[in-house]
């Protein structure tokens, strides 16, 4: 768990302890899931091709968010991060 918390940039640090203190791991990763999910849904049905949405963070569903994001001029992270939500 320590290893996830190393990976998220500092301002989503407290954010996710307080999840994860109120809620418990799993449940933290079921709402990760599910924006990946939606942004998955979201992407099929404006064109990205990205196969099954499964919640699921691949590699078909990143490429499908960098085109996303390139098609709308931002910055190609390939995450779901505040500029592409």
């Amino acid at each position: 768990m320590s290893y996830i918390l190393r990976l998220l940039n500092k301002q989503k640090r407290f954010v996710v302890a307080l999840t994860l203190l109120l809620f418990g791991f799993s449940n933290f990763a079921l709402a990760q899931n599910n924006s990946v999910l939606e942004a998955q849904q979201f992407l099929i049905q404006n064109g990205y091709s990205l196969g099954t949405a499964d919640g699921i963070m691949g590699r078909r569903t990143r490429s499908a968010l960098i085109k996303f994001q390139r098609d709308r001029g931002i910055l190609e992270s390939g995450k779901l991060d505040e500029a592409t939500q």
